[in-house]
């Protein structure tokens, strides 16, 4: 079995041709009109996808869910932040730094 050959970058159309192909395809053929409306109509659908999320009770529980998990390592690394930073003020002001 041979090695397949390395591909550059992934452009900006293949990603898009990956989940929306007729966009990608048809694009260049479309009239300003259509692709103002196109993004009006994607507006439109991340307006109606962010007011979902907000009263989507799974995803409100689990994001509370997470933020207590969180905190037992959030909170003592703020303190540590707090810390240093007390610490080089501190040697700062000594002229230490």
């Amino acid at each position: 079995m041979g090695k397949r050959a390395k591909k550059g970058p992934e452009t900006l159309w293949d990603k898009v041709k990956k989940f929306d192909s007729d966009l990608a395809v048809g694009i260049n053929g479309m009239t300003e009109d259509e692709l103002k409306g196109r993004l009006v109509s994607i507006a439109e659908g991340d307006r109606k996808l962010e007011d979902a999320k907000e009263v989507d009770v799974d995803l409100i529980s689990a994001r509370e869910n997470l933020k207590t998990c969180n905190e037992t390592y959030s909170r003592p690394l703020k303190e540590n932040k707090l810390r240093r930073r007390l610490i080089l003020e501190t040697l700062e002001g000594r002229g230490k730094l």
